[in-house]
């Protein structure tokens, strides 16, 4: 059986094993893009092969980096605010012109300081 994404072409770009079987399992094209520790460099690297992808006519492209979770796992909310920080100035190559993008967390992640967990709301309109 073809996925709807083999069928128009798409890519998953990530470090991680079990993404990347899973990625193959739904038939999307693995690729690997390691997480060196330098997460603006790890996104730059991770736009830069998006592009290429889009541009040879992939019309499915999905991009995991995981920098933003790991700061989270150490419940400094300096740490998570500076490695977003760090990775939001990264976000101006976004190949908006020819694709749908969004930027998306994995899961929330609770605050100390109210106990609250960020939320994420996105609205779209589609026409068809």
């Amino acid at each position: 059986m073809v996925s709807g994404a083999e069928a128009a072409g798409g890519s998953f770009l990530g470090d991680s094993a079990f993404l990347l079987g899973l990625a193959r399992t739904i038939g999307l094209e693995p690729r690997y893009v390691a997480e060196t520790g330098d997460a603006p460099a790890d996104l730059r690297a991770r736009m830069e092969l998006a592009h290429q992808r889009l541009d040879e006519g992939d019309t499915f492209v999905f991009s995991h980096l995981k920098a933003t979770d790991m700061a989270g796992h150490t419940k400094d909310p300096q740490i998570k605010k500076s490695t977003i920080e760090a990775l939001d100035g990264e976000l101006g190559d976004l190949p908006t012109d020819h694709a749908i993008v969004c930027v998306t967390g994995d899961h929330a992640t609770w605050t100390k300081r109210t106990g609250e967990i960020s939320k994420l709301r996105m609205r779209a309109a589609i026409s068809i």
